[in-house]
């Protein structure tokens, strides 16, 4: 149901109206997941601060306690833009993949 719903208001505000609202913005608007990505980054960090989680950990987080879709382009955005929220990775073969075996260490700033 979350993605269905993610489908139609990627806000994260789960609001849709057919009606023609000048100040309702468009479907089309929000393709670009670049206005949330950084919003759930900060939110995983402010749960996993301090802690050692593997990615399921954080998938379930987000599905579960979030308004957002869990996607591991997150878990890159992080690592590339806001490098200062990760400790360490462990158990991946190469930088910028999160493979569900892998875990991750969030600093505790």
């Amino acid at each position: 149901m979350k993605k269905a719903m993610w489908n139609v208001d990627r806000t994260g505000e789960y609001k849709f109206s057919d009606r023609d609202d000048p100040g309702q913005t468009y479907i089309f608007d929000y393709q670009d997941e670049d206005h949330w990505i950084p919003a759930v980054a900060d939110k995983i960090y402010d749960k996993f601060k301090g802690l050692t989680v593997n990615v399921k950990d954080v998938e379930e987080y987000v599905i579960a306690e979030t308004a957002y879709i869990f996607k591991k382009g997150i878990l890159r955005y992080i690592e590339k833009n806001k490098p200062r929220y990760i400790l360490r990775v462990n158990n991946r073969n190469r930088k910028g993949t999160f493979p569900d075996r892998c875990s991750i260490t969030f600093t505790s700033e």
